[in-house]
């Protein structure tokens, strides 16, 4: 298990990254609004290797997935099965560590590329902004909850007051689902008029991320009502589901990305 002193560590960078990164936001959103009435001086052109960023992504998660695998093995199979500083560090089931850090990064790009694409809409058809930049704020608040993991704590209230067990061990599942359900239906009409390539790239992503949020957790609360989460197959079934949560977020970053690139020549920032 993680010490009490590292914990502390984390939280305490994750509230400073907060705290630089809203105060940032607001610096520059206040900026944007007191150049609005002023004539348009000049565009500077902010280039982003678009491929190169997803290759570091995927590189990076490829080392994080097999040392969260390789530590698990080690652990059950090699070990008294107990906890170990450094598979507990790179563990993608464990919270505040490095797996856990890069995921968080991952979900603050989403929310930060959603409300640049919402801003856009200003300049150009405006139409749908508040979709974009609605599920900004929910990639924002599944950034903190990915650090602060605020769903978790809400599985054993739920598990009692609506008395769950087997694949709704996780009782979390249930609200977020009905969420879910509510979201596709809200955005039913904002997919079909998106180009059928970004149409297909949110669909696919957005689906492999709940499929692993969701789908794959209901497999591990089976397993956990039935045995323990302290064994060899749910150690696996957590990770395949982080993985898959991984590939998601990756696959929407490269589609986000992509987007931004159709509305222009590169990522623009234009100053009035």
């Amino acid at each position: 298990m993680l010490t009490p002193f590292t914990t502390l560590t984390f939280y305490r960078l994750w509230i400073y990254l907060e705290i630089t990164s809203i105060k940032q936001a607001f610096v520059f959103w206040r900026s944007i609004l007191n150049l609005k009435s002023r004539q348009r001086e000049r565009i500077i052109s902010i280039r982003i290797p678009r491929k190169k960023i997803i290759i570091t992504l995927c590189l990076v998660s490829i080392v994080l997935i097999t040392f969260s695998v390789l530590g698990q093995i080690y652990k059950f199979t090699l070990t008294d099965g107990n906890d170990r500083y450094l598979t507990t560090v790179f563990s993608l089931d464990e919270e505040h560590n490095i797996p856990t850090f890069f995921s968080t990064i991952m979900l603050l790009v989403c929310s930060l590329l959603f409300i640049v694409i919402g801003e856009s809409k200003n300049d150009f058809e405006g139409r749908y902004r508040w979709h974009w930049t609605t599920l900004g704020v929910i990639f924002f608040g599944l950034a903190n909850d990915e650090m602060l993991v605020f769903h978790e704590m809400t599985i054993t209230p739920l598990r009692k007051l609506l008395n769950t067990s087997g694949l709704f061990y996780y009782a979390w599942v249930i609200p977020a689902g009905l969420f879910l359900l509510a979201l596709v239906l809200w955005y039913r009409k904002f997919l079909a008029e998106l180009p059928t390539r970004f149409r297909r790239l949110f669909i696919l992503s957005g689906t492999i991320y709940v499929a692993g949020a969701v789908g794959i957790e209901m497999i591990g609360g089976l397993i956990a009502s039935r045995q323990d989460e302290n064994n060899l197959i749910y150690a696996m079934v957590t990770n395949f589901e982080e993985t898959l949560e991984i590939i998601g977020i990756i696959l929407l970053i490269n589609a986000l990305f992509s987007y931004i690139e159709s509305l222009g020549s590169g990522l623009t920032l234009k100053v009035e």
